[in-house]
């Protein structure tokens, strides 16, 4: 695995500078959303990332990084995946921005569109289309600062959707701690799926409502 580590004000990635080879591959300016204080959440541009090699690279230094992080077999984001990949992804870098612009990239979030089968309370299954968390990670040295939250509900928005109404793809039990605590009523009680998402019994519930409906 890559190491990427935090270095002064600058995140590196094997002594060379992670940052710089993400931001000629970052939305405009116009695309950027404020996340809080010294924060904000850029949409990588996935073409431009798969046929730049600087870029491909540290995006899947990135992916590697979470993956290890999650204890995960493989990576979950690949940047020669992307392209062909089904379900509309969405790449976000939440970025550490000084007075003269972003200073490090702190994060990472991978969004998509999932056609979904779950089980109701009852244990019948429902069918939905939700835009889902695929992938998540912030640097270990940006941690316990309240950004982690921030990042998918910045995500979430720019995906036009909340962070309740999505689902989450095999949470880490940090991740399941995190939203059950801070998003109580959607992520307080989650009904287990054979798909391993994690979806708000709400969400579920609607879903279940549409299909009665047709």
């Amino acid at each position: 695995m890559a190491s990427v580590v935090a270095s002064g004000d600058e995140t590196s990635l094997q002594g060379g500078p992670l940052l710089l080879s993400l931001l000629h591959v970052l939305g405009p300016a116009a695309e950027c959303a404020p996340v809080q204080d010294g924060y904000e959440l850029r949409r990588l541009d996935v073409a431009a990332v798969s046929a730049e090699p600087g870029a491909a690279a540290a995006l899947d230094a990135w992916g590697e990084y979470s993956g290890s992080e999650q204890g995960l077999s493989r990576p979950v984001t690949v940047s020669s995946k992307l392209a062909a990949e089904g379900g509309a992804p969405a790449v976000y870098v939440l970025l550490a921005v000084g007075e003269t612009g972003p200073t490090a990239v702190v994060g990472l979030c991978k969004t998509g569109a999932r056609h979904l089968f779950l089980r109701d309370a009852t244990g019948a299954f429902v069918e939905a289309d939700l835009r889902c968390i695929l992938d998540v990670v912030v640097h270990a040295s940006f941690r316990r600062r309240g950004v982690g939250l921030r990042l998918l509900e910045a995500a979430a928005r720019s995906d036009g959707t909340r962070l309740a109404d999505m689902g989450i793809d095999r949470p880490s039990a940090a991740m399941r701690s995190l939203l059950s605590r801070r998003l109580p009523s959607a992520f307080g009680h989650v009904i287990e799926q054979d798909c391993r998402f994690w979806v708000s019994s709400a969400v579920i519930a609607g879903a279940g409502g549409k299909a009665a409906r047709r």
